[in-house]
């Protein structure tokens, strides 16, 4: 169905490759090629000079590398080329959730500025540099002005990024109501059109310069995730199934008081409650260690992981492709051509040409079923059964009064074959009998399967070791390959053992 990678050693013309002669490293070079690989450093000089002594790298030396902070630093870095976790081009934040300064240094909400002023103009309206003024009663005044702009003065306020300083804001900005006038929660996106609605107390529901501390910090965590793997030296299945979780304060802020105001990409329903987030400030950038909910698969459901991949089907591609090197692609040749008939099958598992690869990929992504697209929230099976009542009446007309409940629920059918799907959640729909289980069970029901069957440990042992030989093994390589793999999976999936048995085999010393 699938065609593996290159590193599971074919690779194209084959015939062509040019095979080096054997050289077996010298212990200097032997030395100096184990401390890039395993420290990222050379060798010292005193490191030099001690295996002179007995003519040979000795075990206990690696070991001690193995065992090193550096070997960590180098095994975060191998796992970041794996994970892409990169989010610096994401959006955390409504855009009109953020403070940005205007005449006279006063925070305001710009975006929202034109509609809260009524600006005639549509230009971003500030509120005037001068104290705010208030009603006998407390309610801010508002002034209009002559071509209809609504105007008002600031007030002082310690925000929760700095504390301990205080900073004009305007008027409207700055009220701390839970409520609007218009009934909406403030601290959401609804609140946005009342113009009672404000950032709440200490700006809390603002942001301010925030981006990049919340997504460099979600990047961290699953860093932290695999340091946290090779330090404890668990087995290589607790990193995708078991893992703590990292937050820190711009983290913990996020979570607590932006999760209504996200920039589209979704937190809620959270996989974990509040109530579990730890007790942190804004302005406090260290990471503390968080348990993470008994639905969560390790990185495999990390925010990072989740927002990098932000589809059921790219989740699964990525684990297909990067831990099982089987990804999807078409077979040699192409895929046949359409008919008009085919493009009326909306089961993509059985549509012609698709079916290639998505009769695998549809159930495969089912794993991640109960995991928000575009998001990191979940779908907790006491609030989201798999079949709702209320929904399937919305889907077949009989009752439309319950639509607005049903988002995440099949009820609208672009096909015949779509219908007897309505009132089902939307990762169930076209599943087989065999497939049902698998978005309650989640990816970590997936690692299990693919670590008993042998595909997980070979895949990974054909990275580590493409990594450490600094090529993809060749075909010749096969049998090594394969013992190498059955060694890591008897030993509990063991990382550093896995790269022990690598770079002390002939292979590795005959080839870097």
């Amino acid at each position: 169905m699938m065609l593996p990678l290159a590193a599971s050693a074919d690779l194209i013309n084959e015939e062509l490759v040019c095979r080096p002669e054997t050289t077996t490293l010298t212990p200097h070079e032997y030395l100096r090629a184990l401390s890039f690989d395993l420290r990222g450093i050379p060798p010292t000089m005193e490191e030099y000079a001690a295996i002179d002594d007995v003519g040979e790298v000795p075990e206990n030396l690696i070991d001690e590398w193995i065992a090193s902070v550096e070997f960590v630093d180098q095994a975060v870095v191998f796992h970041q080329k794996v994970f892409w976790n990169n989010l610096s081009n994401l959006r955390s934040h409504n855009p009109n959730t953020e403070l940005a300064t205007g005449p006279g240094k006063v925070f305001y909400r710009r975006r929202l500025s034109r509609s809260l002023r009524n600006s005639p103009t549509y230009s971003y309206t500030p509120c005037l540099d001068e104290p705010a003024q208030f009603t006998a009663d407390g309610e801010l005044v508002v002034n209009q002005m002559e071509d209809g702009t609504l105007l008002e003065g600031y007030v002082m306020v310690n925000p929760y990024w700095a504390p301990d300083t205080e900073i004009k804001v305007c008027g409207m900005d700055a009220q701390t109501a839970e409520f609007g006038d218009m009934g909406k929660a403030c601290r959401t996106t609804a609140g946005h059109k009342d113009k009672t609605c404000g950032c709440g107390s200490d700006l809390q529901w603002c942001a301010y310069k925030g981006k990049a501390a919340v997504w460099s910090g979600f990047q961290k965590d699953l860093d932290l995730r695999v340091a946290w793997l090779i330090e404890n030296d668990k087995s290589y299945i607790s990193l995708l199934t078991d893992t703590p979780a990292y937050v820190n304060g711009p983290m913990v802020h996020y979570l607590r008081h932006h999760d209504a105001m996200h920039g589209g990409l979704s937190f809620m329903p959270h996989a974990a409650p509040k109530e579990a987030l730890p007790d942190i400030d804004y302005t406090d950038d260290a990471f503390v260690e968080m348990k993470q909910a008994s639905t969560d698969s390790g990185v495999l459901t990390s925010p990072a992981f989740l927002l990098r991949f932000q589809t059921n089907r790219s989740r699964a591609n990525k684990y297909y492709a990067d831990f099982l090197c089987s990804p999807f692609v078409a077979p040699p040749g192409g895929l046949p051509p359409a008919s008009d008939v085919d493009a009326l099958e909306t089961d993509l598992q059985i549509r012609p040409g698709c079916a290639f690869c998505h009769a695998e990929l549809e159930p495969a992504s089912s794993y991640w079923g109960r995991w928000l697209q575009n998001g990191a929230g979940f779908l907790p099976l006491d609030e989201f059964p798999m079949f709702s009542d209320a929904c399937e009446a919305c889907g077949s007309g009989t009752n439309k009064s319950k639509c607005g409940e049903c988002a995440q629920y099949t009820t609208k059918a672009l096909t015949p074959s779509e219908k007897p799907w309505f009132g089902y959640l939307k990762p169930f729909m076209f599943r087989k009998p065999e497939h049902i289980a698998f978005p309650d069970e989640g990816p970590k029901l997936l690692v299990y399967r693919t670590a008993v069957d042998h595909r997980l440990p070979s895949c990974m042992t054909s990275k580590v070791a493409w990594w450490l030989l600094g090529r993809p093994p060749l075909a010749e390589e096969k049998p090594w390959l394969s013992e190498v793999a059955q060694q890591f999976a008897a030993g509990d999936f063991r990382f550093k053992e896995l790269v022990k048995v690598i770079v002390t085999s002939d292979m590795y010393r005959n080839v870097r």
